[in-house]
């Protein structure tokens, strides 16, 4: 048998351990599935609420943007509407210098109530019409190819009158501004009475006013925030090496194309959520992606603690199981250790009752069933043991007419051929062999008792054969004062002298010896006969062993003998024969050395 299969077994066998793992396992499994479903839960509601806070983020600052560049375009429309802009709608030319720094003055006056505004510029190509806000150096070494480059900007009369130039560096000589990202809103001037374009106005923006409203939002670390126009180029954003550069990823493009929404998706490698709005005042988009990592950080933290409860509630658990497990097996282990020792044949236990419960009543049951099965085998016993006591009289009382009948046919014999002192030393011992016999009406009979009885019996019957067999009796006097069942020895002696000796030829001889060994006593009776065959050796041992009847001819009163000294003593005692045919039999009696 394998180890795996012998601890199955093993296992099996131990309530303690089945209810330990069931209750164990059924445990953990509840916590671990509760923990993963409330963790799945916790998860969805953590995404849920972050792509919320996110969204609210979004549109706060989407709505301030917007804010932003409606203010931008009211102050765009306030330029166009200004009357001494005007003037460039109408015939008249600018006269002189005093003109144009009028034209500047109406201008800078909006450059100063918007501090996002960088520049503004009046264009009019057909008429070389260029009128800069004061940041323009005209002392700039590119100046004039500024000029004609802004200029440019009012070559195209069938515009829809406003656009927008995403992000760049600025474009001209700047006085304080020079480096810096700008955006360009650029509006037509048009004479709707006449149906005429007038001129063009830019407006140069500064970058760093939309971007302000991206970098002071509180959102988790990692995020990233971008402005992105319809094609791709961002606006703004916080990643600032980006700014003004087309934003390639197929990411962004789905959220500028989409407008509105949000998704998850990986970027850069990793997981991220987006979301993203249109802005109403502008065609663009402000997007914002943070990492799922960072977005459900506050759930990691959770997690490991949740995983510390989960633990400490577990280990709690299995403390529980144990103690669960213990309470019952504990109980049932004890009952089954006294059902053993029944099961051995020790009726003298009872169980321990230490609870009221359902092991607690089946425990007392079994106490009334032990008491009542202890009555009954007392009572079976004392009536076995009154059935054999009549049987071993029936018995001698078959014994003593035959053996009286043969010995008084030697004494007649021995008459006959008038040997006197051998019918006196017969008679004599038959005299102390039918006292001993009758031993007062005892059962129970010291060793010497019966060593003087089978002395007497041997000797008639050396009387009665003569010098055919010879007989020694050798036992150690440390037990002639112990106690024995009386005519132990007798029958096996007479089965010896019959069966054996007078089965074999020749002369023969007997040895009845004996010695204490350990707690019991042994008394031995050897012949050197005809044996017994091996079949008929293990049928006699296993029979004698086994408790179950011997069929056997001239058998019965070694079969009284075996079974008297079981009822009286256990089933580890009786007679125990070896043998070997043609060399003779040995048989031994076992039994407690008592002196009571």
């Amino acid at each position: 048998m394998s180890k795996d299969n012998w601890f199955v077994r093993w296992l099996g066998t131990r309530i303690f351990f089945r209810i330990f793992l069931m209750t164990a396992v059924m445990v953990t499994f509840a916590l671990t599935v509760g923990a993963y479903f409330s963790l799945s839960l916790f998860t969805e509601k953590m995404e849920q609420k972050g792509t919320e806070n996110i969204r609210n983020i979004l549109e706060q600052t989407n709505k301030l943007i917007d804010s932003r560049m409606d203010m931008l375009l009211r102050i765009s429309n306030l330029i166009l509407n200004d009357p001494a802009i005007g003037e460039l709608a109408s015939e008249r030319l600018l006269q002189d210098d005093r003109d144009k720094e009028r034209m500047r003055g109406a201008i800078g006056k909006y450059i100063e109530s918007d501090p996002g505004i960088v520049s503004v510029f009046l264009l009019n190509k057909e008429r070389e019409l260029f009128i800069p806000s004061d940041d323009f150096r005209s002392d700039a070494e590119d100046a004039e190819e500024t000029k004609r480059r802004y200029l440019s900007f009012s070559n195209n009369r069938y515009s829809k009158g406003l656009t927008w130039v995403p992000t760049h560096r600025i474009d001209y000589g700047s006085e304080s501004h020079n480096g810096e990202n700008v955006l360009k809103l650029t509006r037509e001037i048009f004479d709707s009475a006449a149906g005429a374009y007038r001129g063009t106005v830019v407006v140069n923006i500064a970058e760093e006013s939309v971007y302000r409203y991206l970098k002071n939002v509180d959102v988790p670390a990692g995020t990233i925030f971008h402005v992105i126009d319809k094609n791709g180029i961002v606006i703004s954003g916080t990643e600032r090496s980006g700014v003004g550069k087309f934003e390639y990823s197929y990411t962004y493009m789905q959220a500028v194309l989409q407008k509105e929404g949000s998704f998850v998706r990986d970027y850069r490698s990793i997981p991220y959520l987006f979301v993203f709005n249109k802005l109403e005042s502008v065609d663009w988009v402000i997007i914002g992606a943070i990492p799922v990592s960072e977005l459900l950080s506050d759930r990691d933290r959770i997690m490991r603690g949740l995983g510390v409860i989960l633990l400490l509630v577990l280990a709690v658990s299995l403390v529980g199981s144990l103690g669960i497990a213990y309470s019952i097996s504990r109980p049932i282990k004890r009952l089954a250790e006294v059902m053993r020792k029944v099961r051995s044949g020790f009726f003298d236990v009872k169980a321990e009752i230490r609870s009221r419960d359902e092991i607690g009543m089946l425990g007392e049951s079994f106490n009334e069933m032990i008491a009542r099965t202890n009555e009954l085998l007392h009572r079976l016993q004392e009536s076995h043991y009154k059935e054999k006591n009549a049987e071993i009289r029936a018995l001698q009382a078959q014994i003593n007419p035959h053996f009286l009948y043969n010995t008084l046919a030697s004494v007649v014999w021995l008459a006959e051929n008038r040997d006197y002192d051998k019918i006196t030393d017969l008679v004599s011992k038959l005299g102390r062999y039918y006292r001993q016999s009758l031993s007062r009406g005892m059962d129970v009979v010291t060793v010497r008792h019966e060593l003087e009885h089978i002395g007497n019996y041997l000797a008639i019957e050396q009387i009665r054969y003569g010098t055919k067999f010879a007989y020694d009796i050798s036992v150690e006097p440390a037990v002639y004062a112990h106690k024995c069942l009386k005519l132990l020895l007798q029958p096996l002696v007479e089965n010896a002298i019959h069966h054996g000796i007078m089965n074999k030829e020749g002369n023969g001889w007997i040895r009845v010896d004996g010695w204490k060994e350990g707690d019991d006593i042994v008394l031995r009776v050897i012949d050197n006969g005809g044996g017994i065959s091996r079949e008929r050796l293990d049928e006699i041992n296993c029979c004698f062993r086994s408790g179950r009847s011997l069929e056997l001819a001239h058998s019965y009163g070694i079969k009284n003998v075996n079974e008297r000294l079981q009822l009286v003593y256990g089933p580890a005692f009786g007679l125990f024969y070896s043998s070997e045919e043609g060399m003779g039999t040995t048989v031994l009696i076992r039994f407690p050395a008592r002196y009571e």
